[in-house]
């Protein structure tokens, strides 16, 4: 909703999430062991906007609004965004104050960590115990800055830092049940500061060169979540025909956690660390017409066997396919 009062504009902004969690009434014999959850989000922004000293200011703030299994929880938290251009169409700056939230769900952590075994997705059922993850939301409050750069008519740069508190951020954990493992999810407060850095060029016609690089760090150990990740492309299109990329990933060390093996209460764990990796990968997609395509993805072409989780190797050298069709 925009208004303007006074020469002023006023924007308001409201978001509505509903995030339920399945749970089958005619499991008996509760099998699945799975909470029932009907969580309810709904984020309202007011703001306004002004120009002072040639600097674009908006000032506002963020109501979060959480209903979980009827119980409310609220969270609110000024905004700020202020923006410049340096040099008309060329250089960019924006620096400010932001808050915004993401909803854990089995979808998303499956996604992420294939790993996590929850029942009713790719486990069996014998010897588990308190399988049902729990399902929280992060929130992000943080300070940041943020660059875009047009070197060139086929040349851009783009570069974000952000500082601030992490509530709730998830990671996983190995848990050992017998002759079973599997990964729980659990939840960290933590401080965090993240860079971003982005680079496009044009090259010809034909080809393309993105590179793209994520640094974080943390004042708490997170395990399995790693401080560098970088990606570098070169997209080849032909006639908005065919799309092909070979593409190389880097995956820096992360920290993981695990029983030391004593026998003693409570179970003491020892912090090791995995290997980087090193991946290439190779990606091509054909778009017949508007509505219909298909594409192949050849992905660890150096057929990497480090362990991307713990006691997890990663996926060999694979192959996957299939079609789109728009209806």
């Amino acid at each position: 909703i925009s208004s303007t009062i006074n020469s002023t504009p006023y924007n308001l902004f409201v978001e509505f999430n509903n995030y339920l969690n399945y749970n089958n009434p005619n499991d008996v014999m509760h099998v699945l062991q799975r909470e029932k959850l009907d969580v309810k989000i709904i984020d309202i922004t007011p703001n306004f906007h002004v120009n002072k000293f040639g600097f674009d200011i908006d000032f506002g703030f963020n109501l979060g609004i959480e209903n979980n299994n009827s119980e409310n929880t609220a969270d609110i938290f000024p905004l700020l965004n202020i923006r410049k251009e340096l040099v008309k169409n060329v250089l960019n700056i924006s620096f400010g104050i932001d808050r915004y939230d993401d909803r854990n769900t089995l979808a998303s952590l499956s996604r992420e960590n294939p790993y996590i075994h929850s029942l009713g997705l790719n486990s069996s059922v014998n010897e588990i115990i308190d399988s049902s993850h729990t399902l929280e939301t992060t929130d992000i409050y943080e300070l940041y800055f943020n660059l875009d750069n047009k070197l060139s008519d086929d040349e851009f740069l783009s570069f974000d830092i952000a500082y601030g508190k992490v509530s709730k951020l998830h990671y996983f954990d190995l848990t050992h049940y017998m002759d079973y493992n599997r990964f729980s999810v659990d939840y960290i407060d933590v401080w965090q500061l993240k860079i971003n850095s982005n680079y496009n060029r044009k090259l010809n016609n034909l080809l393309s060169l993105n590179l793209d690089v994520d640094y974080f760090y943390w004042n708490k150990v997170v395990p399995h979540k790693a401080d560098l990740h970088a990606s570098l492309s070169f997209p080849v299109s032909v006639r908005d025909k065919i799309e092909c990329a070979p593409s190389f990933e880097y995956i820096g060390k992360r920290k993981a956690t695990q029983m030391t093996g004593l026998f003693i209460e409570p179970p003491e764990r020892e912090t090791i660390e995995l290997d980087e990796q090193f991946l290439l990968n190779f990606s091509v997609n054909y778009n017949y017409s508007k509505k219909f395509g298909f594409y192949f993805n050849l992905n660890n072409i150096l057929n990497s066997q480090k362990e991307l989780w713990l006691g997890y190797q990663q996926l060999g050298m694979n192959l996957n396919f299939g079609l789109n069709f728009l209806f």
